[in-house]
Order: C-alpha cells, then sequence, then structure tokens
C-alpha cells in the first residue's frame, strides 16, 4: 500500500494563545525581587569597598550612574557582559555577586592573617576557644 504523509499545522488560534501564556519563572516575583535586592546590595558592598563613588564606578561597568544606583536598590539587573566586567574589575566571582557564596575566602583569611603576627594569631585562637567553651556551658 501507499503510505501518505500529512502536514500538520497548527491553527492560528493555537498559536494565538501560546504567544499569550505568560513568561515561565523559576521563582515567584517576591523571591525574585529579594533576589535582586541581595545582589544590588553585593554590588554596593564591592563598589564600597573598592573606595569608588557611584559615577567612578559606573564608568567602569560602562553603565550610568543612575542606573548603577537602581541595581544597588534592586530595581533591575546587570547585562551578563556587566556582570562578566565587575568580576573582572572586582576580582570577585559570580557566584558571590549573585548567590552570595564567597569562592575567595580561603585567600582572604590568609591575606588578613598576614596582617597579624603568630603570637597574635595564636592569641585570637585561644580566646576564640575560651568563648565557645563559655557559649557551651550557658545553653
Amino acid at each position: 500500500g501507499k503510505v501518505s504523509v500529512q502536514k500538520v499545522k497548527p491553527e492560528f488560534d493555537e498559536i494565538k494563545q501560546l504567544s499569550e501564556v505568560s513568561e515561565i519563572r523559576c521563582w515567584d516575583e517576591e523571591t525574585s525581587q529579594k533576589m535582586k535586592e541581595e545582589i544590588g546590595l553585593r554590588i554596593k558592598n564591592i563598589r564600597e569597598s573598592m573606595n569608588m563613588s557611584k559615577e567612578e564606578f559606573s564608568k567602569l561597568l560602562g553603565i550610568s550612574g543612575q542606573y548603577l544606583g537602581i541595581v544597588e536598590r534592586g530595581g533591575s539587573c546587570l547585562s551578563i557582559e556587566k556582570l562578566k566586567r565587575l568580576c573582572d574589575l572586582s576580582n570577585s566571582s559570580a557566584d558571590y555577586i549573585l548567590f552570595g557564596k564567597n569562592t575567595n575566602l580561603e585567600h582572604e583569611t590568609n591575606v588578613i592573617l598576614s596582617t597579624f603576627t603568630d603570637e597574635q594569631i595564636e592569641l585570637g585562637c585561644n580566646t576564640l576557644k575560651e568563648l565557645a567553651i563559655f557559649i557551651k556551658s550557658i545553653n
């Protein structure tokens, strides 16, 4: 027998309905807004730790100072290109900026500890041990 192939084409109404379906999101609106605010705060903290004004920092990123303010308040997000530029400029990881995960913690700890003498570090460790014992005793 002969096999006939029938082309299937969706009706116009079906296509129209599909185009009207709202965008699928991984998070609800509230979670998404909270994430934007947390990212904005981390970006602001990075800028301030670099002792830069919004104007100076925004020029380095290639955005306006006004837009940087909006991003820092969680009103908008940086593009992928600007995020990459921010990571390069600040020596921060995208994991830290987006999710608050500090992957440079060991390096940063070593940098901080290098400013102390061995005796100061030992005294600090002993103080922390005593504090931990005290906290356990009151719980």
